[in-house]
C-alpha cells in the first residue's frame, strides 16, 4: 500500500510527460490524487492504536551491501501527512485546473511522490532522496507558473534547500557510520537502539547538522527570508503545498530523527531552539502586521505559526511534542485553505493589495464568509484546529522548567497573530467595495469547483477543532518513540 501512494503518482507523472497531452495530464493526475486520497485514508482509519508502533512494513532490498534499502512503514506520526500529501495535492490540481500546460499537473505528482516517500521511508538515504527530489518540482511550478519575481524566488527556494541538503547528508552519513553496529546502517529501527550509544560530541555534531537542514526547512528565524519570496511568487497550487506540505518537513524531521535519535543532544541545544522559537513567534507576527500584500502576508504568519511547532518541540514533554505535531496538521489545513481563498480572490480582482480588497464580503459573500473563517482559523480561536496545537505547545513549554520562561514570551505571539488576523479581516472584509473596484473588478462569488476544493479543509479544520479525539491519538502513539527516549 506504502508503495503504491509512492509509486502510482511517480509513474503518472512519468506517463504525463511521455504523453504531453493537456487533457490527459491533467485528468491522470486528478484520477491519481483521488485515488491515494482514497488509500491515505484507507491506512489511517485501518491502522491498529492497540498495537501502535510501525505498521504496512515493506522491507525491500536494494543496496544492501552500502546499507540502503527500500524500508517503508507507517505510524500515527507519518499518517496525518501522508494522508495530507494526497489531498492537499488534490485540492493543488484543482485550484491550477484552469492552466492548458499540461506540464504543471505532472510536477504536482511527482512532488506528491517525493512528499510520500519523506513521511513513509523508513531508510535515512531513502529519506534523503525523497527530500531532495521534492525540491525539483517545487522549483519548477514557483520558476515556470509563479508571478514577476518568480526566478529570484525560485532560486533562493532553491540555494536555501540545498544549502540545508548539506547539512543533512553529512549528518546522515556520519549517522549510518557511526552507529552502524559493527558495518553501515541506516534502518531508522535499528538507529533508535545504536544512536543513543554515540560518543556526546559526535552526538552533538550530527544533530547539530540535522538541525540546520530541518529549521531552514520549517523555516525558523533567521532562515526564514526565502519563504515569503517563495509563496509570493508561487501559483495558487504552489503555495498550497509549500504551506501544507513542504514546511512540515522540517518540522517531522526535528520528531522524527533529532528528538528520537538525540534526546541527550537535543537538550543540550533546548536554549538554543527555544530562542529560535520565540523569535519566529513574534517576529514572524510583528512582519506580518506591516505587510500590504495580502498573500505575503499569510506567509511571514506562517513563520508565526511554525515558531508553536518549534516551541512545543523545543519543550521536550509530551504535551509540547503533541502540540508540534497537532499544530502541523492544523496548519497544513488552515493556511491551505488561505492560499487557495487567497488564489481564488486574485483571479477575480488581479490584485492582492490588502487596501484595493477592501469589503470583498459584501461584493462576494461565499466566498468571503469561507475567507473570513479560514482567518478566524489562523487566529487559532476555539473551535478551529489551530487552537489545539498552539494551546498544547505553549502548555508543553511551561511544563519543563528550562523552557517556562521562554513560553511567557511566546504567548505573546498569539497575541500578536490574533491581532494580525482581526486586523486582517477588519481591513480586508469589512466595509463597501469602492466605486474603482465594482468598476474593474469581477466580482462573482465562489463557483461550484471552488467550493468543493475548499470544502474539505474547511470540514477537517472544524472536525479537528471540535473533535479533537478524531486525530490526538494518532499523535500521541506516533511520538512515543521519542518520548520513550525522553524518558516518559
Amino acid at each position: 500500500m506504502l508503495s503504491l501512494l509512492i509509486f502510482l503518482p511517480f509513474l503518472a507523472a512519468l506517463a504525463s510527460l511521455i504523453f504531453r497531452q493537456e487533457d490527459v495530464s491533467k485528468w491522470l493526475s486528478l484520477a491519481v490524487a483521488a485515488l491515494t486520497s482514497l488509500l491515505s485514508l484507507g491506512l489511517w482509519l485501518g491502522y491498529d492504536l492497540a498495537q501502535g508502533g510501525f505498521q504496512y512494513v515493506q522491507d525491500i532490498p536494494w543496496l544492501s551491501t552500502l546499507g540502503i534499502n527500500l524500508n517503508l512503514a507507517a505510524d500515527g506520526l507519518s499518517l496525518p501527512f501522508l494522508f495530507l500529501s494526497a489531498l492537499l495535492t488534490l485540492i493543488a490540481i484543482l485550484s491550477e485546473w484552469q492552466r492548458k500546460d499540461g506540464a504543471i499537473f505532472s510536477l504536482f505528482m511527482l512532488l506528491e511522490a517525493a512528499l510520500m516517500g519523506v513521511f513513509a521511508s523508513l531508510d535515512l538515504i531513502i529519506f534523503f532522496i525523497a527530500f531532495e527530489l521534492a525540491l525539483i518540482p517545487m522549483f519548477f511550478i514557483i520558476g515556470v507558473w509563479g508571478y514577476d519575481n518568480r526566478r529570484y524566488a525560485s532560486l533562493k527556494f532553491l540555494l536555501y534547500s540545498l544549502v540545508g541538503s548539506v547539512f543533512l547528508l553529512i549528518g546522515i552519513l556520519s549517522l549510518g557510520f557511526l552507529a552502524g553496529d559493527g558495518g553501515v546502517s541506516f534502518d531508522y529501527r535499528q538507529l533508535l537502539l545504536t544512536a543513543p550509544l554515540i560518543a556526546k560530541t559526535p552526538a552533538l555534531l550530527i544533530c547539530l547538522a540535522l538541525s540546520i537542514a530541518f529549521l531552514i526547512k520549517l523555516p525558523s528565524v533567521p532562515f526564514h527570508t526565502w519563504l515569503p519570496h517563495a509563496h509570493t511568487q508561487a501559483p495558487t497550487g504552489g503555495s498550497i503545498m509549500l504551506a501544507g506540505l513542504l514546511l512540515k518537513m522540517g518540522g517531522y524531521g526535528l520528531i522524527r530523527f533529532n528528538v528520537s535519535l538525540f534526546p541527550e543532544a537535543m537538550q543540550t541545544l533546548q536554549p538554543f531552539f527555544a530562542l529560535l522559537a520565540v523569535l519566529s513567534l513574534l517576529y514572524g507576527g510583528m512582519v506580518a502586521l506591516g505587510q500590504s500584500d495580502l498573500k505575503q502576508l499569510i506567509a511571514y504568519s506562517s513563520v508565526n505559526h511554525m515558531g508553536f511547532v518549534l516551541l512545543g518541540i523545543a519543550s521536550l514533554t509530551a504535551f509540547g511534542l503533541h502540540g508540534a505535531v497537532y499544530q502541523m496538521v492544523a496548519h497544513g489545513v488552515i493556511t491551505g485553505l488561505l492560499f487557495l481563498l487567497i488564489g481564488m480572490l486574485s483571479h477575480r480582482t488581479h490584485t492582492r493589495s490588502i487596501a484595493a480588497l477592501k469589503g470583498m464580503y459584501t461584493a462576494m459573500p461565499i466566498l468571503g464568509g469561507l475567507m473570513w473563517l479560514a482567518m478566524l482559523g489562523g487566529a487559532g480561536i476555539p473551535g478551529m484546529a489551530g487552537f489545539i496545537g498552539e494551546f498544547q505547545a505553549i502548555l508543553g513549554a511551561f511544563q519543563n522548567p528550562s523552557t517556562s520562561l521562554w513560553a511567557v514570551l511566546g504567548a505573546f505571539g498569539i497575541l500578536v497573530n490574533a491581532a494580525l488576523m482581526l486586523w486582517t479581516i477588519q481591513r480586508v472584509l469589512q466595509g463597501e467595495p469602492s466605486e474603482q473596484m465594482k468598476a474593474n473588478y469581477d466580482l462573482h462569488d465562489i463557483t461550484s469547483l471552488e467550493l468543493l476544493s475548499a470544502l474539505p479543509l474547511i470540514l477537517l479544520a472544524l472536525i479537528w477543532g471540535f473533535l479533537p479525539q478524531s486525530l490526538s491519538p494518532y499523535i500521541d502513539v506516533g511520538v512515543q518513540s521519542a518520548l520513550s527516549q525522553l524518558g516518559f
